[in-house]
């Protein structure tokens, strides 16, 4: 009975920690979608606003102390392919800004549209790797 009960606290954590994750992942992923997007009709959808340090302190609490050692890695990962797409978004708008349209500026396109993707993998994988650890438990 014991066990049973400290498996139930377990997984109850875990899934706490995978729920706070995937909030955040689920705000990269809109700002995936919704920084430069390649297809607009009509006005273009706005970014999402950021966390507030309250609240990612609070996620960053839950998820450091409940989750696996691999979960943690792919969220690493995924944070850094979202954080290479943000340079790209950088260098794309300040190149754009100073020469429209350039061929600089459409590679600096092109180069955030490859970083997107990148970083779309990340957030999937890591994705994938929390719920596979849920249905484990």
């Amino acid at each position: 009975m014991e066990r049973l009960a400290r498996a139930n606290r377990h997984y109850a954590s875990r899934l706490d920690a995978y729920r706070e994750a995937g909030r955040q992942l689920a705000r990269a992923q809109l700002f995936l979608q919704r920084t430069h997007p390649t297809l607009v009709v009509g006005e273009p959808p706005k970014r999402p606003p950021d966390f507030r340090i309250e609240e990612l302190e609070a996620m960053s609490a839950t998820i450091n102390t409940a989750a696996s050692q691999e979960a943690l890695d792919a969220l690493f990962a995924a944070a850094e392919r979202v954080q290479a797409f943000q340079g790209r978004v950088l260098e794309f708008e300040q190149l754009n800004a100073q020469r429209p349209n350039s061929s600089q500026a459409l590679e600096a396109r092109q180069l955030m549209g490859k970083a997107r993707e990148v970083a779309y993998g990340a957030l999937n994988d890591a994705q994938k790797l929390m719920r596979e650890e849920l249905a484990a438990l």
